[in-house]
């Protein structure tokens, strides 16, 4: 927020083209899209771990849609809010020397409202530091206040509140802020105003000056804010962690301001924008791959005799002659093809996530059964329902019925529960029964899944989408 005298000086050089100054630190690609990226990627890394895809990319659109209208329209409040507060402070007629009876104070009383006031003043831009910090307000619009403050502090600077300059003003009230950030990050800034007052002999509020102090005062917020690509509004907004300022001396950091920063690179900024779309599409593939190790750590089995709880769920049915056990695996959802993918990429061909943990425990105890000499034989079949399917014709060129389509889909479950068995029953044979006919599957599943009209009834078609896994040598266990 800029001072009375100041404003004239600020419109005269608003009509000026922006210099690089200004807008090489602060990048809408790092304030914004970098890491609204990566926090999308954890958003389908989660979605894609959990199995629920459909959901994570919503949540990435109500991420988007949402985080960064809210954040404009709390900003837009806080601005209006705080410039009123300070056009408050500016317009205070007794600060300006204008007092109602036309009686000048005394020198004490003149001291002490000069205290008041500037107490208010430097306790306003503190709560504007602190709003800054959770990313409440505008990096550049911020940088702009403090270059504002620190011109201000300029000898050549004649503006006065009850007869003291700004800068005695923070001199006399500085100590109230002692061992805060912002009184570091103050006296950070300050000595960066030195600095600049040195090299340029002289400080003013002209366009040259204004750009000396920016980029510097830029690149010291960054590394406030927490530095480099960590610096974003989208960050500071989620993030309860503030990095202290107080582990540097303000020489420090103003040797830090110095310094060029990676982001202030086209060619870095590019790199990491990119790497950011690339985590996206990465991080729902990371996700897809590991559902296999969140359900095994995950998935509630007794430790002890496990197989034993899986019959208690009434999954394992024993039977008289061979094969003497099968292990049934449900498939919760309903088949549905993908145009031009492989049948085991279909909706519906791929075990849940409980079906999956089940499917592993099985191949864990048979692998104890399978040695060298007796090796265990298993034969997975797969099933499947009547149920229609909508464009059976996008399932493949050889499909041209729902009944060749679920015949695939049969299929393909049982390639997908052996691949499972193969990881674990490293010792054994586990093969696969492929149906060539949907009319020899329909009679071996013993389930009929049609209502009296012969038309589908999706509350059987649930007890025909299964795979079974049939012993049909126990090796050492038999």
């Amino acid at each position: 927020m800029s001072s009375q005298m100041s404003h004239k000086a600020v419109a005269a050089t608003a009509t000026r083209p922006p210099s690089d100054a200004h807008t090489r630190v602060f990048r809408s690609s790092f304030d914004v899209w970098v890491p609204a990226l990566f926090m999308c990627a954890m958003i389908v890394f989660c979605g894609a771990i959990l199995q629920e895809p459909l959901i994570a990319f919503a949540s990435v659109i109500v991420f988007l849609l949402g985080i960064v209208p809210q954040a404009k329209m709390k900003r837009a409040d806080l601005l209006v809010t705080l410039q009123g507060r300070f056009s408050e402070l500016q317009s205070d007629t007794r600060a300006l020397g204008i007092w109602a009876d036309g009686k000048a104070p005394t020198e004490e009383d003149e001291r002490k409202e000069a205290y008041a006031f500037y107490m208010k003043f430097w306790n306003l831009q503190i709560l504007e530091f602190g709003l800054w910090r959770y990313g409440m307000i505008p990096s550049d619009t911020y940088a702009h206040w403090i270059v504002r403050r620190l011109l201000s502090f300029s000898p050549e600077n004649r503006e006065e509140y009850f007869h003291t300059k700004p800068l005695r003003g923070w001199t006399c009230v500085q100590r109230e802020f002692v061992g805060t950030d912002f009184q570091a990050f103050m006296d950070a800034a300050l000595e960066i105003g030195t600095r600049v007052y040195r090299e340029r002999c002289v400080v003013k509020a002209t366009q040259e000056d204004y750009d000396a102090l920016h980029a510097r005062i830029e690149r010291l917020l960054v590394h406030a804010g927490g530095g480099g690509l960590w610096s974003t509004f989208i960050v500071r907004w989620f993030s309860a962690r503030r990095p202290s300022l107080r582990t540097r001396k303000q020489e420090e950091w103003a040797d830090v301001s110095m310094k060029p920063l990676m982001r202030e690179s086209p060619r870095w900024t590019r790199f990491f924008v990119i790497v950011a779309a690339l985590s996206v599409p990465s991080a729902f593939f990371a996700g897809v791959q590991l559902r296999p190790v969140l359900a095994y750590l995950f998935s509630p089995h007794a430790q002890s005799v496990p197989l034993r709880a899986a019959s208690q769920r009434g999954i394992v049915i024993f039977e008289p002659e061979p094969p003497r056990s099968r292990f049934v695996v449900r498939f919760a959802d309903e088949g549905a093809c993908v145009p031009r993918g492989e049948a085991r990429g279909w909706h519906g061909a791929a075990p849940s996530s409980w079906s999956r943990a089940f499917v592993t425990e099985v191949g864990q105890n048979l692998a104890a059964c399978s040695t060298a000499d007796r090796r265990v034989k298993i034969e997975v079949v797969g099933f499947a329902s009547s149920s229609e399917f909508k464009e059976p014709v996008d399932c493949g060129p050889d499909i041209k019925s729902s009944a060749q389509a679920n015949l695939r889909l049969a299929n393909a479950r049982a390639e997908n529960v052996k691949a499972l068995l193969d990881r674990k029953l490293t010792n054994g044979e586990v093969v696969v029964r492929e149906w060539s006919d949907f009319v020899d599957m329909e009679d071996e599943r013993t389930l009929g899944d049609r209502l009296s009209s012969g038309g589908y009834d999706p509350r059987k078609g649930p007890l025909n989408r299964r795979a079974e896994i049939r012993v049909l040598d126990a090796g050492a266990c038999e």
